[in-house]
């Protein structure tokens, strides 16, 4: 049994994956982090998906990941149930200061002023990481 085949059956669902080598941590400072990816297949995405959600995995592209790291539990995924969620007083006050912004639902496109945002968050915030790879589709 592979290293990763070990760690996925002690920590998650029994399910097909690889462990990433270790890469600077994005986050912390002087950590390395380590990711189990389960690779998404495309007649099956939204299923897999589903599934390994309910079990703290996040997704990036067709692979399904969660944090591995060997001596390091900060990373937490969280999950808002959006029919549960409630305005507290102080996001009230930011929306009545921010009233003059609007928000609209377009096509599921994006601009290259979009994407070239993107990109400047990915480099500022993912330099090193697969993140920062990221190509427009």
């Amino acid at each position: 049994m592979t290293e990763a085949q070990k760690l996925a059956r002690r920590r998650w669902p029994p399910v097909p994956g690889y462990l990433t080598r270790a890469a600077p941590c994005p986050y912390l400072p002087q950590k390395q982090e380590r990711k189990f990816v389960v690779p998404l297949a495309p007649q099956h995405a939204a299923r897999q998906y589903q599934f390994l959600t309910a079990h703290g995995f996040r997704r990036s592209q067709m692979m399904a990941w969660i944090p591995a790291c060997d001596d390091c539990a900060a990373c937490q995924s969280l999950r808002i149930v959006a029919a549960d969620f409630r305005l507290k007083p102080h996001w009230r006050r930011l929306q009545k200061h921010n009233r003059h912004l609007t928000c609209r639902i377009g096509a599921r496109t994006h601009t290259a002023e979009q994407f070239a945002l993107l990109q400047k968050y990915l480099g500022a915030r993912h330099g090193e990481s697969q993140m920062a790879q990221l190509a427009p589709q």
